[in-house]
């Protein structure tokens, strides 16, 4: 199965190890069976044929007109897509929006729940997930940094949106500045809970498409990809999307090794203190406090 990450934009490099960079996950993606490459639009006539997963991770400068076309192309003929939108411009994937039945409001999730674990109050934390194949089983927490808020369009264009994580209960959605001040301002900001993952389905062509889109791409960043269960449901989310289910697990977790290993000198020195040294000590000191008492 072959996974393509959209590439020549400045966006997040599945082989790149810098801290905003996918490398991390691509590399679990990688231990998984996936094949996974870059793919640039503007060299080839078409996404191929061939592919699993199309992952779209935060361009930074606009796609050009007829790569947008090979996007839309690729979604209507039934491509899956995983797309991790940031905060901030599209840089030319409205239309893809509007394709898919998505409405994108603006504004950042802030969690207060956040200062709990001594994180930004940007780090968005969830536990609620959907009755979903792509969340089956799925009860770790997860947190979407500067997440951006997920809604389905007044016309969904034929997709069934599913709200997959709810992040931030106690949260809102922060239209204004992020300072140091940053307050729920009733009337502008939006209260939490916030989807900031979602499932999109339909039928095309007598099979079932699937688009998978997250509110952020920093949740699978190599700089957040360790905490809690975000690289397990950034797995999932790659697994549902290309259809197989009966892969979508909790990653299995090492166990740690809590083995005491003691060199031959260091199991006498400690035979000899617990057999002899101590019990000698204890009796010392009894007898010397018998004879003062005695003396006094």
């Amino acid at each position: 199965r072959q996974v393509f990450f959209l590439d020549g934009h400045g966006e997040r490099r599945a082989d790149g190890g810098a801290n905003h960079d996918l490398g991390e996950f691509a590399r679990r993606l990688a231990t998984k069976g996936l094949k996974v490459a870059p793919l640039n639009l503007a060299t080839v006539q078409a996404v191929p044929d061939n592919a699993a997963v199309l992952v779209i991770a935060g361009p930074q400068v606009d796609l050009l007109r007829v790569e947008v076309d090979k996007l839309l192309a690729y979604v209507q003929r039934g491509g899956a897509v995983l797309w991790m939108i940031d905060e901030g411009a599209l840089h030319g994937l409205q239309p893809l929006a509007d394709a898919l039945g998505l409405r994108l409001d603006p504004g950042v999730v802030v969690d207060p729940a956040a200062a709990q674990v001594q994180a930004s109050a940007t780090l968005a934390l969830a536990s609620k997930y959907a009755v979903h194949p792509a969340t089956r089983a799925f009860a770790l927490t997860t947190a979407f940094p500067f997440a951006r808020p997920l809604a389905a369009a007044a016309d969904p264009r034929g997709w069934r949106f599913t709200a997959l994580v709810e992040a931030a209960p106690r949260g809102w959605v922060e239209t204004g500045p992020l300072d140091a001040t940053v307050q729920f301002d009733r009337g502008r900001d939006v209260a939490g809970p916030v989807v900031v993952a979602a499932a999109l389905e339909r039928e095309t062509d007598g099979r079932a498409q699937r688009v998978a889109v997250t509110g952020t791409g920093h949740f699978v960043a190599n700089t957040y990809v360790g905490l809690v269960g975000n690289l397990d449901f950034g797995v999932n989310l790659v697994n549902w999307t290309a259809g197989d289910e009966s892969l979508i697990t909790l990653e299995p977790r090492p166990s740690v090794d809590r083995t005491l290993e003691l060199s031959r000198a260091w199991l006498t020195f400690i035979a000899l203190f617990f057999a002899i040294a101590l019990p000698a000590g204890l009796l010392f000191t009894g007898a010397f406090t018998w004879w003062q008492r005695r003396r006094a």
